[in-house]
């Protein structure tokens, strides 16, 4: 059975996605899970006047993200009690969308799962979830797990899968059932109806 060892954290720093990191940190230490944690941001744009070159911007742009990324990890690490050594972990910026370039990284970087916040709102499914998220779980071609704000990990213990009985959704139950297994959770299919049985 594959162990699923390899998780994606997306965060903007945001108040909102706070939890979703918490929630990752504490999956990754008990799953023993490789975390990366990751940022997306917007490239800066070319000064008016020339007084070092453009690219030499992009460079410093990138240093200091990944310095802002390495700084809130610790912080976040330190806030849970967990030494960074105690789980492996990595930080990587890219620039671009959030949603693209999250969607891109989890791809090139085979992860298992991606842990985002929900956030966000203008539409419905926004408002549910946020734009960026709503982005990634429409383009992932891995799960994605939307961590409530208010939600708290204490370990893989109940699983519900939604079903309608559509073509597509024994692997998905195939692969819930051994991600259940692998944390010996319990796995619950449900079906809801309109229907009124006699």
């Amino acid at each position: 059975m594959k162990k699923y060892s390899k998780i994606l954290l997306a965060t903007d720093y945001s108040n909102e996605v706070m939890n979703a990191e918490c929630y990752a940190v504490q999956f990754a230490k008990s799953a023993h899970s490789i975390l990366t944690l990751f940022h997306a941001y917007s490239p800066p744009l070319p000064p008016p006047k020339i007084t070092l070159s453009y690219d030499d911007m992009l460079r410093n742009s990138k240093a200091s993200e990944i310095k802002k990324l390495n700084q809130h990890r610790d912080e976040l690490f330190h806030s849970l009690n967990i030494n960074p050594g105690e789980i492996n972990n990595e930080c990587i910026v890219k620039e671009g969308n959030a949603g693209n370039q999250i969607c891109k990284e989890a791809k090139e970087s085979d992860v298992d799962f991606i842990f985002v916040g929900s956030h966000g709102a203008s539409g419905f499914r926004d408002i549910l979830f946020g734009s960026n998220t709503w982005n990634v779980i429409k383009k992932s071609s891995v799960p994605v797990l939307v961590i409530p704000k208010d939600a708290l990990f204490t370990g893989i213990n109940h699983i519900v899968f939604g079903t309608e009985y559509r073509e597509g959704e024994v692997s998905v139950l195939k692969f819930l059932a051994q991600f259940a297994k692998q944390f010996g959770a319990e796995l619950t299919v449900l079906h809801v109806t309109n229907y009124v049985l006699s």
